[in-house]
């Protein structure tokens, strides 16, 4: 009896473990828009559906990192916070969480 409730144990805290690892990241609150194209309450790496010169418009409660590669490589070239809007040169851009 003792080792199924300690096998039991493993089991319930691995499965706690897990879904703690599926929580997903915070997005921030309110609207991005990259180039005309607008996302709401963004969390992670985006990719610029038109990528090149253009607009990032933040408004969002967060500041938004700015990458000249896709997928958020590379370091951020530059940050627009949280009001701002900056004509820059954006492939994919990460908000801050």
């Amino acid at each position: 009896m003792r080792r199924i409730a300690t096998a039991f144990g493993a089991v319930a805290a691995a499965g706690m473990f897990v879904l703690a690892a599926a929580t997903p990241a915070a997005a921030a609150n309110g609207t991005l828009i990259l180039n005309g194209a607008g996302f709401e309450n963004p969390s992670g790496c985006i990719n610029n559906p038109r990528p090149g010169p253009g607009l990032v418009e933040n408004y969002t409660d967060a500041p938004v990192y700015i990458y000249r590669w896709a997928d958020c490589q590379g370091g951020a070239a530059e940050v627009v916070q949280p009001g701002e809007v900056l004509h820059t040169f954006a492939v994919s851009v990460m908000p801050e969480w």
